[in-house]
């Protein structure tokens, strides 16, 4: 009997620890999703940033968000949903 209790009270001893270590593991695997998105972000950006740096790239931009120079004539094109 003695040493049943002897071995019960090493396993409630390993509980917290074991626990600890679980919680701690899930901690990490959040952390390295979060690692991973946020290289995919800068990758993103990067990009951004390179489109935006080159010639032209002012001009592009402009357009793309439907500026026209001064004396151009803007035509809208709607396209039929289906």
């Amino acid at each position: 009997m003695a040493l049943l209790g002897v071995l019960a009270v090493i396993v409630l001893l390993y509980i917290p620890p074991v626990t600890h270590w679980i919680e701690q593991s899930r901690t990490a695997a959040r952390g390295h999703d979060q690692v991973r998105q946020l290289k995919r972000e800068r990758t993103r950006l990067r990009a951004r940033l390179r489109d935006l740096s080159g010639p032209g790239a002012v001009e592009r931009e402009a357009r793309r968000l439907g500026m026209v120079e001064p004396g151009e004539r803007p035509y809208v094109v709607s396209v039929p949903q289906r």
